[in-house]
């Protein structure tokens, strides 16, 4: 299960969406691609190819405040 999504960094808006985009190569290696992005000012939050929908919403919750440095 997926964990919740925190309002977008920008403009404050809940309209989040969640995306999971189909492999772009074949075999073992390939993997499904998860996005997070804004209902309302359409910004996306940071992606990795083949990352999962649950790193993508990790990486979409994460804040600057969170960071040790």
């Amino acid at each position: 299960m997926s964990a919740p999504l925190a309002p977008c960094p920008f403009c404050g808006s809940n309209r989040i969406e969640r995306r999971l985009f189909p492999p772009t190569t074949e075999g073992p290696a390939a993997r499904q691609t998860g996005m997070v992005s804004c209902g309302s000012c359409r910004v996306v939050g940071p992606t990795q190819t083949g990352q999962s929908l649950d790193e993508a919403i990790e990486r979409w919750n994460m804040r600057a405040s969170d960071s040790p440095f």
